[in-house]
């Protein structure tokens, strides 16, 4: 058919209806790599055109697909070899692909999250859980970005799964059998703690060679207990590191954090404690908390910072980089331990105490308001270890400032410590009478004389203790300026009085 008659015979079928022509030309199928998401109220086309055939989204809507084309204002939805259809561009949430690495990785599984048959957390792709995989090993052949959230996938399980970054670790220390011993030596731990400015003064420095020592008498990976260490301690820096031998907050309660933890004579002695707490309950199968003997398994039920076992392992591979050799060769060394001996919390009176431990001033003298009970430890549901009634009197010792106040019904309540039987008991002040006692509510200056005009004497910190002076069984006070001050003892001069406003001072 000659030109002329083709286009006569198109104008004629086009005056009949017979044929349409789109106002638009088809766009060309460019290629994309993004993964996608569409709601159940739109449309799924056969082809990218709004002419072409559709269905409602539906159950479609409950799964992610892959986008490799797109089509003018329509984006391509594929699984593998299997093709969905096309949707518009505005009605998809999409979620730009970036490959990170196609290498192959180990990962370990710390027991959070799930694996996924395509990399977007949303139900429908759910394929079960990990938590009960803890510790356990995949190889992943791939690392992608995906919107903001990085992805593994891997086979496992004899099937291909994506994996969320933040739910597996590439650190092998994580998931090591921590009855594998390390190679490492104290000098190599000292060496460690130096890199990080931590001197020769430091607890954990001193301490390295007992880290070796314990790893020989217990099994337990001592790159691991210094690692604990360190964590538990901030570098060794914790009060009850320096002053109880404590390195792991055994019985360091949150009402009482230093006075109620564990005293040990030796810092050796606090640490062959803990091996054997770790290896009785949580590394040993049949553990009142075992998981697994790797830091990941005692992570399930040691501590709730779901990232504890990670950091652990980091500041293991910071210590000595791991190294699969050392490692795959060795046995788990499973031995039954000895249960050590049970420290109380109480520091020796030879020993050096910390700030937290304030001295009440000599001769502050309680009576017993109603009967009262003396405990064992600064908290109501504590042992009780006797009582005094009210015909009695007992001399206070100290304050401590660690020890989280009670609360009494409409009013707050101070524990003091005392001298009980040949060792030490603890009362409460709503159960006291203490005339010639109170506190340094915040920092202040004490002067010579009332007023501020007066030469200073000392400055005195929050919660120190005082003694009030008294004439005739009265605080002897002083108004200046409409402001009373008193005549008091602190501990930092007990034999000189001096005066302190009373808005510097709380009394229990």
């Amino acid at each position: 058919m000659k030109n002329g008659r083709r286009f006569l015979f198109v104008v004629m079928m086009l005056i009949l209806g017979i044929v349409t022509m789109e106002t638009t030309a088809r766009a060309t199928v460019t290629k994309t790599y993004q993964i996608g998401t569409v709601k159940s109220t739109i449309y799924v086309y056969d082809k990218p055109s709004t002419k072409a055939k559709k269905k409602k989204a539906g159950t479609l809507s409950k799964r992610s697909y892959t986008i490799t084309q797109m089509d003018g204002d329509f984006y391509r939805l594929s699984r593998g070899a299997t093709v969905y259809g096309w949707v518009k561009k505005k009605e998809a949430s999409v979620y730009v692909r970036q490959i990170i690495s196609k290498k192959s990785q180990k990962l370990y599984i710390i027991g959070t999250g799930a694996a996924y048959r395509m990399p977007k957390a949303i139900a429908a792709e759910k394929r079960y859980n990990l938590t009960n995989d803890v510790a356990k090993s995949f190889t992943a052949t791939a690392e992608e970005k995906i919107g903001k959230t990085t992805w593994y996938k891997g086979t496992y399980k004899n099937e291909l799964i994506w994996v969320k970054a933040t739910d597996v670790t590439l650190n092998a220390y994580a998931a090591l059998d921590l009855h594998k011993v390390s190679s490492i030596s104290a000098k190599e731990m000292q060496a460690f703690l130096l890199s990080k400015g931590k001197l020769p003064d430091n607890v954990l420095y001193k301490l390295a060679p007992s880290f070796v020592a314990v790893q020989k008498s217990t099994g337990i990976n001592a790159q691991f207990m210094m690692a604990h260490a360190i964590l538990e301690t901030g570098w060794g820096s914790s009060t009850i590191a320096q002053y109880k031998n404590n390195f792991f907050g055994y019985q360091a309660y949150d009402t009482c954090p230093i006075t109620c933890a564990k005293y040990f004579p030796t810092g050796a002695k606090g640490l062959s404690y803990y091996a054997y707490k770790i290896n009785t309950n949580y590394l040993t199968t049949g553990g009142a908390y075992a998981n697994g003997p790797s830091a990941l398994g005692m992570n399930v039920r040691y501590a709730s910072d779901r990232a504890w076992s990670t950091k652990i392992a980091n500041l293991m591979a910071q210590m000595k980089p791991y190294k699969a050799s050392d490692y795959s060769r060795k046995k788990a060394v499973t031995k039954t331990l000895t249960q050590p001996v049970e420290y109380e919390h109480i520091i020796p009176a030879t020993a050096a105490t910390p700030d937290q431990f304030k001295a009440i001033p000599a001769n502050v003298v309680a009576s017993f308001a109603k009967t009262t009970k003396v405990y064992k430890l600064p908290y109501a549901t504590s042992p009780v270890l006797g009582t005094y009634t009210t015909d009695k009197t007992v001399k206070l010792v100290a304050y401590h400032s660690d020890v989280k106040d009670a609360t009494v019904g409409k009013k707050t309540a101070r524990w003091y410590r005392i001298a009980y039987k040949g060792g030490q008991g603890w009362i409460r002040s709503d159960t006291l009478t203490t005339p010639t006692l109170g506190f340094i509510k915040t920092q202040t200056t004490a002067h010579k004389g009332a007023g501020t005009t007066y030469t200073k004497v000392v400055d005195a910190n929050a919660n120190t203790p005082l003694k009030f002076a008294l004439s005739k069984n009265k605080k002897v006070t002083k108004v200046v300026h409409n402001e009373t001050w008193y005549k008091v003892y602190l501990p930092a001069a007990p034999n000189t009085a001096v005066w302190i406003a009373s808005s510097d001072i709380v009394t229990y």
